[in-house]
């Protein structure tokens, strides 16, 4: 990576509104790379954003395991100008 920038540091934009981090990582690595990069040294989530909406919406899951889903939150990785957006989202639990 040769620069690694965060924009958004978790905290809530507004009360009750979700908890977003998010990096702006300038690299010539591939996108499989810099995932892993930034789901082991920037921030974990379990899911990524399609695959965590599918199951949101799920409505054959229980209880438990629709919690299970929005409790582990999910992240997006975008291709911008010399490298990628990576962005993490928990949702708000009250």
């Amino acid at each position: 990576m040769r620069k690694v920038t965060q924009i958004k540091n978790g905290t809530q934009p507004r009360p009750y509104a979700d908890h977003v981090w998010e990096w702006d990582i300038i690299t010539e690595k591939s996108a499989t790379e810099v995932l892993v990069y930034c789901l082991e040294q920037l921030r974990y989530a379990e899911r990524e954003e399609k695959k965590y909406w599918a199951d949101y919406r799920d409505r054959t899951k229980s209880f438990d395991q629709h919690m299970e889903v929005v409790c582990g939150g999910y992240y997006s990785l975008t291709k911008i100008d010399g490298g990628y957006k990576y962005r993490v989202t928990h949702e708000y639990i009250d």
